[in-house]
Order: C-alpha cells, then sequence, then structure tokens
C-alpha cells in the first residue's frame, strides 16, 4: 500500500518552487498575464480541489458522470497538492480525527503557521495509517498510476511550459499552483480558529465569512464538519455557497457513482 504514498519532501519542494515563482511573479506580472492566472488559478481551484477532490472524491456528496470525474482529476492534480488518493485519504482522516492530535492540519496542536505553510510534513508523516481512508481508491488502477507518477506528471508540465515560455510557466503554473496552496490551508488554518458555530458538535470548526468569500463557500466549515456528506455547507440563508450552486448545474440526472477503472 505504502508504494502508493509520496515521501513528503516532494511536496514540499514542489511548493517552495511554487511559492518563489508567485513572489516575482506578483512584482513583474503583467495585467495580460494576470488574465492567464486567475482563469487557470479559479478553475483548477473551484473546480478541482472544492467541488471534485472536496465535496466528491472525500464524501461523495454528490452523482457524478465519467466525463466529470476525469476532467476533476486532471483540475485537481494540476493544483499541486497532491493527487487525488493521498488528498482523500488525508482529508478524511481530518475528518475522523478533527481536533485531536492526529489530525493531519489542526491549528489546535500543530499550531496557525505550521498548518498555512508547511502542512504537508503533519499530513504525509502518519500516512500508513491515513491509507487506510481510502481502501475505495487504492482499487482503482488508475488512482494507483496518478499518485505513483503524480511528480513525473508535474515536472513534465513544468518542463513543457519552461520551453514554450518561461512567463507562461509563471502565469499558467506556478503562481495557480502557490495560490491554491495558501487559500485552501488558510480555510485549515483560518476555520479551526475564527468564527460562530450553528452546530453544537464538540470539534472546533467554525464558520468564517472571510474564508466563505475568498475560497467557494468552504469557509461554512463548522456546517461542513457537522453534516460532511451534504454537497452544501449553507445552513442560514446568509451563508452563501457558491459551490453547491456550481454542483447543482454539472451533477448527474441520474444517481450515478463512477468508479474508474
Amino acid at each position: 500500500m505504502n508504494t502508493y504514498l509520496t515521501p513528503a519532501w516532494k511536496l514540499f519542494y514542489l511548493q517552495v518552487v511554487a511559492h518563489i515563482g508567485l513572489v516575482y511573479y506578483i512584482f513583474t506580472a503583467t495585467a495580460q498575464e494576470w488574465m492567464i492566472t486567475i482563469p487557470i488559478y479559479v478553475f483548477v481551484s473551484w473546480f478541482g480541489l472544492v467541488v471534485f477532490y472536496h465535496r466528491y472524491l472525500a464524501h461523495k456528496s454528490w452523482p457524478i458522470n465519467k466525463f466529470t470525474y476525469y476532467l476533476g482529476c486532471i483540475a485537481g492534480s494540476y493544483a499541486g497538492i497532491g493527487s487525488p488518493l493521498e488528498w482523500t485519504a488525508i482529508h478524511r482522516a481530518h475528518h475522523r480525527f478533527v481536533d485531536t492530535d492526529r489530525d493531519p492540519h489542526g491549528p489546535g496542536h500543530l499550531g496557525f503557521w505550521r498548518v498555512q505553510f508547511l502542512g504537508m510534513f503533519a499530513s504525509t508523516a502518519n500516512m500508513m495509517t491515513y491509507a487506510s481512508f481510502c481502501a475505495d481508491l487504492i482499487r482503482s488502477k488508475f488512482h494507483k498510476h496518478l499518485a505513483k507518477n503524480y511528480y513525473r506528471y508535474h515536472c513534465a508540465i513544468i518542463l513543457a511550459l519552461a520551453i514554450i515560455d518561461f512567463r507562461l510557466l509563471l502565469a499558467a503554473y506556478l503562481a495557480p499552483v502557490a495560490m491554491c496552496w495558501q487559500f485552501g490551508s488558510f480555510v485549515n488554518s483560518a476555520n479551526h480558529t475564527w468564527g460562530y458555530k450553528n452546530s453544537n458538535t464538540r470539534h472546533n470548526a467554525r464558520n468564517f465569512w472571510l474564508t466563505a468569500l475568498i475560497f467557494y463557500g468552504e469557509g461554512w466549515h463548522d456546517n461542513h464538519h457537522s453534516w460532511p456528506t451534504d454537497y452544501t455547507t449553507k445552513r442560514n440563508w446568509w451563508e452563501f455557497d457558491i459551490s453547491a450552486v456550481l454542483i447543482k448545474l454539472i451533477r448527474s440526472r441520474k444517481d450515478e457513482r463512477f468508479v474508474p477503472f
């Protein structure tokens, strides 16, 4: 099983390269280049990470068809936060051990800054344990292949874009990847620290309007932890969840639960 689990340093170095690129890009990018970066970032972070990785793959909260499934795998993988198999294992472990010392990204015991910048080390420290939470994906040849070759694909993307144009590498890859890490990690860091609760559950997850605004409704985090298999995080009328709107538009009209080969 550990054949499909990746050492934390690989994700760490990928994100170091992406963050260096993002810092340089912020000071040198033109308006035209941001018009490349923003749509790519929105697509991979919103559809790839929030709608597919999180609400479908980790929680199976909405029916999906084959095309949407594979497109979601591509979009989520491009974001540079780990393969679908690994990310799902870690996120399900987060729900299982939420706000305990076994939580792979709980700021209560890891601290805000470690979760925000070095979460990959805490997340992969117990991957052999976490792997039991993604047994459904480990049975898939597709997901095992993607997990084993995840960083090879990213190296190929980096090399191809660099050969075409270094500025394209910055705009279309390095900047969106670093932004996905920072905004995604901020949900884990902030929403177990600040905000209000709608439930009486014992976890420390909170609803925080800022992260809900900047990360497509994910900030209604107490709602999500209290009702994790619901496709929407909304519970009150003012808790707008734009990801639920997208899911309604793209979900399969049949009660499909597509399983890759």
